[in-house]
């Protein structure tokens, strides 16, 4: 049996992980019906599991080697969190109670993806890990079929289903979301959004690639299209051009870089045809749907230094332009970073006045808005840790890990992808995985 001996306790912890993984994976679509139950219920799975994992991390005396600087980037997070919780009430007019409660608001929003990792380091009794391999794949299947089955059923005449549920659920918004892409509805998945569900079927795409899985591969680049989202794109493309660099496919590297080249100058030049013929964005336009698209890709860029007004019109002062003017005027913070930033902010019925100068620097820049939370410092340790470390060791293993951690960093350049629980727990496995292999040289995974 797969059992997990904690002090005296006998407990089966990978049926509980099993748990907790279904669990997560339904939690969207059941928060429609059941917000405060499931958020209560969510909770409890992971803490449960975090606490387990830290007592046996401590009865089992984990050794630590390369993976440290994972470990170093959880304490420097960590530092962040007590500092904002016991130190900001003597800064401000406000009392430790609702610093510690807005503080636990962005925890669990934003912080706790980071600990997930931590919950599969039980798995290393008996070497289980293949277990919970196999499992996650079949849950990344799951996955692939609902969201292809969603698609089709949105184009022919169900999407308000999915509309309703997530909602209902709080995640979905009508009215800022644009529901269509290129003429195909933007899939919203189990997780209720269409960034994350094309980021969770980048991972599936990668588990097909390793096993050599050439049905999945294909039903997984589906369920990419299906996201419509520029974001897996690009990342999509990024991670395939590293993948036939390092298999040496030189040839298929260049047909890529080229065909991109020609798609972009295509583009470009279409979008200047276009702009000389029509008004921004004109529902007149025969190739709206098309402009939305590409409209949506230079945005990105612009919104990086500018913001987009009621009237279509664009005002100095983006995310970027903040960043450089905190940094200037408050040196000291470079390296430390502004520190614990909200996202609740103006979202709870507690006036929270006092600590406005923490609001969150933008939803769509991630890592702008890490970078101004933690510094300089958590910067160069994220990069370490999700970047440069998988960069270099996919020369000797090419590790199925080390493109979802790639992929989990060039996420953080748009929509961050911590605050999706199911995301996380996938990325927490790969985290797992690539850094006790690293250390411990415990699985053999690579891509084929």
């Amino acid at each position: 049996m797969d059992i997990m001996t904690t002090t005296n306790i006998y407990f089966n912890y990978f049926n509980f992980l099993k748990v907790t993984f279904i669990f997560i994976f339904l939690a969207n679509i059941l928060r429609a019906f059941f917000k405060t139950e499931v958020a209560i219920l969510e909770m409890f799975f992971i803490f449960s599991l975090l606490f387990l994992s830290i007592l046996y991390i401590y009865n089992k005396k984990i050794k630590i080697d390369k993976s440290a600087v994972f470990y170093i980037l959880i304490f420097y997070l960590l530092i962040h969190f007590f500092y904002a919780t016991f130190i900001r009430p003597l800064e401000f007019d406000i009392s430790i109670f609702d610093t510690f409660f807005m503080n636990f608001l962005e925890f669990r929003l934003m912080y706790i993806g980071f600990l997930l990792p931590l919950i599969f380091i039980p798995m290393l009794e008996n070497e289980q890990i293949d277990k919970v391999n196999a499992f996650v794949y079949k849950l990344l299947k799951f996955f692939v079929i609902l969201y292809i089955a969603e698609q089709i059923l949105s184009q022919i005449g169900f999407r308000v289903i999915f509309e309703y549920i997530h909602t209902s659920s709080g995640l979905y918004d009508p009215n800022i979301r644009i529901p269509q892409r290129l003429g195909i509805y933007r899939g919203l998945g189990v997780v209720g959004h269409p960034t994350w569900s094309g980021l969770i079927s980048i991972i599936a795409f990668y588990y097909a690639l390793e096993k050599s899985d050439k049905k999945w591969v294909v039903l997984s680049l589906f369920s990419i299209i299906f996201s419509v989202t520029y974001t897996a794109f690009a990342i999509l493309v990024i991670t395939l051009m590293i993948y036939f660099l390092h298999k040496k496919y030189y040839l298929l590297f260049i047909i890529l870089f080229s065909l991109l080249s020609l798609l972009f100058i295509f583009t470009y030049s279409f979008l200047l045809y276009i702009e000389d013929q029509y008004m921004y964005l004109d529902l007149t336009n025969p190739y709206y749907s098309q402009l939305q698209f590409l409209y949506a890709i230079r945005d990105y860029f612009e919104t990086f230094t500018s913001s987009l007004q009621p009237d279509n019109t664009r005002i100095e002062g983006g995310p970027l332009t903040s960043l450089y003017n905190y940094f200037t005027n408050n040196p000291l913070n470079i390296l430390f970073g502004k520190g614990l930033t909200y996202a609740h902010l103006g979202k709870t019925d507690i006036p929270f006045s006092e600590l406005m100068v923490f609001h969150t620097l933008s939803s769509d820049y991630g890592i702008l808005t890490f970078i101004e939370q933690y510094g300089v410092i958590g910067f160069i340790l994220l990069t370490l840790v999700f970047l440069v470390l998988p960069l270099y060791y996919i020369r000797e293993s090419n590790s199925l890990d080390s493109y979802i951690l790639i992929m989990f960093y060039l996420g953080m350049m748009h929509y961050t992808p911590v605050t999706s629980k199911l995301l996380m727990m996938l990325v927490g496995f790969s985290v797992f995985r690539f850094y006790s292999t690293v250390d411990q040289n415990l699985h053999k995974n690579k891509v084929l």
